[in-house]
Order: C-alpha cells, then structure tokens, then sequence
C-alpha cells in the first residue's frame, strides 16, 4: 500500500480503495449534530423564550391599561362575549317568565296528595280488604270475586250499598239530595264506571282436562254478557244507558 500526501488513500490488493480524508472532512461539518447538541442548553432556551413572550404580554397589557385611546384585543373579545352572552340572556328572559307562569298555574292545580289519601285509604279497605297471613278472601270482598255468582253477591252486599246509600249509618231514610254520601263527608256527584273484562271460554288443551272449559287469562272478549235489555226491568237500553233507541 502506499500513501499520498493530499489524500490517504489506502489501496489494498484484495479491495477497493478508501478515501479516509473525504470521510474526515464530511464528520467535521456534521460536528453541529454531535459535539455542539445539548439537550439541557436547547430546554433552557426554549424556557427563555416563552418567559420573555410572556413578559411582553404582560408590560403591553400594562402600558395598554394607562391610556384610555388604545385596546387590547384580548380585551375586546372579551367584551363582544359577555356582551353576547347579555343579548342571550335577555332573549330567554320572556320564555322565563312563561315557564314560571306556566309552573305556578301547575302547581296551584296540583292534586292535594294528602286529602287524596285520605278520601281513597278508606275506600281501597272496604272494597280491598288486607287480609291475615292465613286468612282467606270472601265473595264479599274484590279479591274473593272468582265466580259469575260471586260477582252480584259482591255487586249486592258490598259494591252498591256502599256507594249508592240511601240511608244514614242508623238506618234512617236520608234526603234525594244526601243520596250516595260515603263515609258521612263525601258524596258521589257522577255516575260510577265499573269495568268488567272476561276471558274467552274455550277448550282445554290438556287431555286430563279436556272435558273442562278453561278461560285463558291473556285473551279476552267483548260478546254480549247477561240478560238481554228486553228481559231487564225497564225493557229497553235507553234505562240504563241514557241514550235514546
């Protein structure tokens, strides 16, 4: 091998040459990227500049607060902001207003919970009796209802004497006008609906039990139940109802 002065190019007999001053040239201008790089010094600068950004922020908000003729930007969208926010304000002041009226009037018509309570505690008993843990329900009372018969026992002895009264709790014949006076304080003013719904009547499907009628407690039906009106006392619709045939 040999050497030249300008170069030091190294010549090998079994490979290429190498050109080591090219390669020592091109590390000396890429020195910026390892000898001169410094983390600690580039965080440092860094903090610097966002300190003396902040302080030129601060002493221009400073010098714009001592003259009455210049502004701040910052200051003025500030302004237009709250001055929107004002504008909305007033713009949802009559709704407001309506919803207070609106929630008054509501609140003046509410049902009085306590009154309710004590008008219907009293009613819900005599219909609905509770009952003992061993005790059974009668036809007289609602839950004991299971049968066609039951249902004008319960109808008779329990449901119309104590809404329909006609006399007082001492057997004496009341007034037209004190008819229906419950519990000596209230009186039925309307008539009384009662809803009856019943179960369609087909055949059971189980074989044990197919010579039986069973009433499917999810199905029901709106045929003609009891009497015609023509049997009834009264002998037409309009008796009972109101209407005119």
């Amino acid at each position: 091998a040999s050497a030249q002065e300008q170069g030091c190019n190294i010549e090998g007999s079994r490979g290429p040459s190498l050109r080591v001053g090219a390669m020592d040239s091109g590390l000396k201008s890429t020195s910026s990227y390892s000898v001169d790089f410094n983390p600690k010094r580039s965080k440092l600068e860094k903090d610097i500049a966002n300190h003396e950004r902040k302080a030129k922020h601060v002493l221009r908000r400073a010098a714009l607060s001592e003259t009455d003729k210049l502004l701040d930007r910052d200051t003025l969208l500030e302004i237009i902001d709250e001055t929107q926010q004002r504008w909305l304000g007033c713009l949802m002041l009559p709704i407001t207003i309506l919803f207070f009226t609106f929630y008054s009037i509501a609140a003046s018509l509410h049902e009085d919970v306590a009154s309710s309570h004590l008008l219907e505690a009293p009613v819900r008993t005599k219909l609905v009796p509770p009952l003992d843990e061993f005790e059974d329900a009668t036809p007289d009372m609602l839950q004991g209802v299971s049968t066609i018969p039951e249902v004008y026992h319960f109808i008779e002895n329990t449901y119309l004497p104590f809404l329909f009264q006609q006399t007082d709790a001492l057997g004496v014949a009341l007034p037209q006008k004190e008819w229906g006076t419950v519990y000596q304080y209230n009186q039925m003013k309307g008539m009384v609906i009662m809803e009856l719904q019943r179960s369609t009547k087909v055949k059971c499907d189980d074989d044990v039990a197919s010579h039986l009628w069973c009433y499917p407690q999810d199905e029901f039906t709106d045929a003609d139940y009891g009497r015609p009106f023509s049997q009834l006392p009264g002998g037409v619709a309009s008796y009972y109802t109101g209407s005119v045939n």
